[in-house]
């Protein structure tokens, strides 16, 4: 085997080795709930086996080695020599971070050691055994074992590892093919009907098919992200005393692959945050009429074109008075201010902001909710937070399907044409005669005012004859709304975004490009910079 080959093995099994560990933390926590089964027992035993043969197969010795002693445990479990304990339960956890750490330094190009503090996690594992013996190095499971093992198999299904990047080529190249189709489809209008036309229309709609299948390929669910933190709860709440379960909904709900990349470090720290600060000790919990053990609950569902996830707690829930004077202090709203329940609690997203009476080594330092307003916005997503004081927080991430393709809306600035994400635009009206030739001001919408700016002002473009007909496109982003001022609207379309170069990354209210039907390129606009920017425009 080459050393190409050899790398590609590694790397393999590396990816795969990861997905192993998560779901032998998974059995473990079924373990622990359900003691007295064998399954739970025999799925974390199984993926041992499969750790230490893959482990032996690219030359992880010391790695496969450990798991290996690690079964000698586990079939000690099996035979009933080693009670199943929460104690046990903890130090096979810990030993499943072990092996995270040995694999993590196989994967940074180093050699896994198992280290003495490793060894003796299996030494305390195995104390107190009966004297029954261990299994020969070379056995085979037993037939118990092995049907278990085949039953979860067969219950699974096929799976193919992509290259984010290849999907992302892809991708690509799907959007230049409808570039494509589009003249193909323009040149037949204007010639006028032939038998060339049903061609046309059949690649229109393998077309169609080939991008659907594209974007399906970069669909997964959210249930192994979610799955995760069973083991994030566990542990928060064992080290605090405290009593919590963990509730996941909508498991099989898909996103696009990026995204869920994006929500994995927003649902960590929202998941910390509930258990440490949200949920209250069992006896707190008892002494006001509640269940003593709390419950945290992962919900996903599709809704009108985008992904809700929600996490959810019956606990304590916000304390308005407390964030009100944080506020305060912090001099974010003033005495006179009269603030909603949404508006006071969205300021506990921003940086450092924390109501904490203490810091833990989970949290109290304002930092996560930062973080996830950061991801979320990332994405182009939205955060709703819903809070009643004694029963309990929801916090609501919106997102969209995917961030590959989104729906735009098409204007013009003399002869260039932009993108809005439609999601951005509410509406678009006339500009009055009376304010042709400002750069800004105030519109009346309705009998509420409305700032507006010229687009042409805020991307830096020279002034220019005015057109016979300007428009405003009225746009929101994090509860503000102003007008742009365009010479033109072209309507609604689908864009395939695509990244700016990285020189051109810092360009401020530019997102990225897209290609038109005609096949040029137009910019999509970031209608949240550009309303920072139009702040600090000066009307003329």
């Amino acid at each position: 085997m080459t050393t190409l080959d050899m790398d590609r093995l590694r790397t393999v099994f590396q990816q795969e080795a990861e997905d192993t560990l998560i779901a032998m933390e998974e059995a473990l926590l079924r373990l622990e709930e359900h003691p007295d089964q064998s399954a739970p027992l025999n799925d974390v035993f199984r993926h041992a086996h499969t750790i230490k043969g893959s482990a032996a197969m690219v030359g992880a010795g010391e790695l496969a080695g450990y798991a290996h002693t690690l079964e000698d445990a586990l079939d000690l479990m099996r035979q009933g020599a080693l009670e199943v304990t929460p104690e046990r339960i903890t130090l096979l956890l810990q030993i499943v971070d072990s092996v995270r750490g040995m694999l993590a330094a196989e994967m940074r190009g180093g050699l896994a050691h198992v280290r003495a503090a490793d060894a003796a996690l299996v030494e305390r594992l195995v104390s107190g055994a009966a004297s029954i013996g261990t299994r020969a190095a070379d056995t085979e499971a037993p037939a118990e074992g092995l049907a278990a093992s085949g039953d979860h198999g067969a219950a699974r299904t096929r799976s193919l590892r992509v290259d984010m990047r290849k999907l992302d080529a892809l991708l690509s190249l799907s959007g230049e093919i409808a570039v494509a189709r589009g003249r193909l489809m323009r040149s037949h209008v204007q010639e006028q009907k032939d038998t060339r036309s049903t061609a046309a229309e059949e690649m229109e709609r393998l077309l169609a098919e080939l991008h659907e299948h594209v974007m399906e390929m970069r669909l997964v669910p959210l249930g192994p992200v979610f799955r995760q933190h069973s083991r994030t709860v566990r542990d928060i709440a064992a080290a605090q005393g405290k009593l919590v379960r963990l509730v996941i909904e909508g498991e099989d709900v898909e996103v696009d692959a990026s995204i869920v990349e994006q929500l994995r470090d927003p649902i960590t720290h929202l998941v910390r945050n509930a258990v440490d600060h949200g949920v209250e000790m069992a006896a707190t919990r008892r002494d006001s009429g509640k269940d003593p053990c709390a419950t945290v609950v992962l919900h996903a569902r599709h809704e009108r074109g985008v992904v809700v996830v929600e996490v959810r707690d019956d606990g304590q829930g916000l304390h308005r008075d407390r964030i009100l004077a944080k506020a305060l202090e912090r001099g974010l709203l003033k005495e006179s201010d009269n603030v909603s329940d949404s508006r006071l609690f969205a300021l506990a997203m921003l940086p450092g902001f924390s109501t904490a009476e203490r810091i833990t080594e989970v949290s109290g330092r304002g930092v996560g909710l930062d973080i996830v307003s950061r991801n979320i916005e990332a994405v182009r997503g939205t955060i709703e937070i819903a809070s009643t004081h004694g029963a309990g927080t929801t916090i609501r991430l919106r997102l969209p399907l995917t961030v590959a393709i989104i729906d735009g809306f098409v204007i013009g600035v003399d002869d260039e044409r932009y993108v809005l994400p439609l999601d951005s635009v509410t509406e678009c009206l006339t500009l009055p005669a009376a304010d042709v030739g400002r750069s800004g001001g105030v519109l009346s919408l309705r009998g509420d005012a409305l700032p507006y700016v010229r687009l042409r002002h805020l991307l830096g473009l020279a002034d220019s004859p005015s057109t016979a007909r300007e428009s405003v496109v009225v746009v929101h982003s994090g509860g503000r709304q102003a007008g742009l001022v365009v010479d033109h609207l072209f309507g609604e379309m689908q864009a395939v975004l695509k990244p700016l170069a990285t020189m051109f990354a810092a360009v401020p209210g530019v997102s990225g490009t897209t290609i038109m039907g005609d096949g040029r390129v137009a910019l999509i606009l970031d209608v949240g910079a550009l309303l920072d920017q139009a702040c600090q425009t000066p009307a003329v």
